[in-house]
């Protein structure tokens, strides 16, 4: 028996119109080298209903979540199954047109994000993406051998990879940056002026005020997210709960 899908993907804010039709045929038998192409279809019709959840919802972004881990799931159990080589290429431009709409979906909401873990999160978060990067390649230059392996990802990806190796993102880490780093380039991350009555500050008095700064944006945020129980010790759960919330 040869079961054929159509998986129609309709328009939405992040498709640029774009009316997307699959062709996907799934050959079902009772033979054991078929029993993939059997859990196969029921995950693919799942996923497809997720999707078109996400879209009804306006991808909320509790539903969106649930339905990346579908999405995840699926594509394993894709490589796992018998299929044509039409229906090969089709699922690869559903996967391809899903993920884009994803990625789009991530890259707006990455600010939005920031800006609530910033409030909620812990210090490093409240650092630029920039300043963790420059940090990054400091802490690469200072020990190679230790840091080597990390990548230049996201600055939540990097902050999170420093950590599994021991290294946290703090005021006095930070101070050490600074006085590697070409202070010039951070006054913007402070707002901090270059120009005093008309004269260049110099860069020793610059790393003076950047301190200063740095530890001023350390005692004031502590004191303005002081939570009970605190945020980060929530259940996973219940902190994407309020994240959501704050989101909408």
């Amino acid at each position: 028996m040869i079961e054929n899908l159509n998986l129609k993907i309709w328009p939405d804010k992040y498709s640029k119109n774009r009316l997307l039709s699959c062709h996907i045929y799934v050959i079902l038998n009772i033979n054991t080298q078929w029993e993939m192409n059997n859990i196969f279809l029921q995950n693919i019709l799942e996923c497809y209903n997720e999707f078109l959840k996400v879209q009804q919802s306006n991808y909320e972004r509790n539903i969106v979540t649930k339905f990346k881990n579908s999405f995840n799931k699926l594509k394993i159990l894709f490589a796992s199954s018998y299929l044509d080589i039409i229906s090969v290429r089709n699922f690869k431009i559903f996967d391809n047109e899903v993920s884009l709409r994803l990625k789009m979906y991530d890259k707006e909401n990455l600010k939005l994000n920031r800006k609530i873990q910033t409030i909620l999160g812990d210090f490093e978060e409240s650092l630029s993406p920039r300043m963790i990067h420059r940090i990054l390649t400091w802490l690469k230059e200072k020990n190679p051998q230790n840091y080597k392996k990390i990548k230049r990802t996201c600055k939540e990806d990097i902050i999170n990879e420093l950590k599994k190796i021991g290294t946290k993102i703090d005021v006095k880490l930070c101070s050490e940056f600074i006085d590697w780093e070409d202070p010039v380039s951070l006054i913007k991350d402070f707002d901090i002026e270059l120009y005093k009555k008309g004269k260049r500050i110099k860069n020793n008095e610059l790393r003076k005020i950047l301190k200063k700064k740095l530890y001023e944006r350390d005692r004031n945020y502590l004191r303005c997210v002081h939570i009970s129980p605190h945020f980060r010790g929530l259940p996973k759960c219940i902190e994407d709960n309020i994240t959501s919330f704050l989101i909408k």
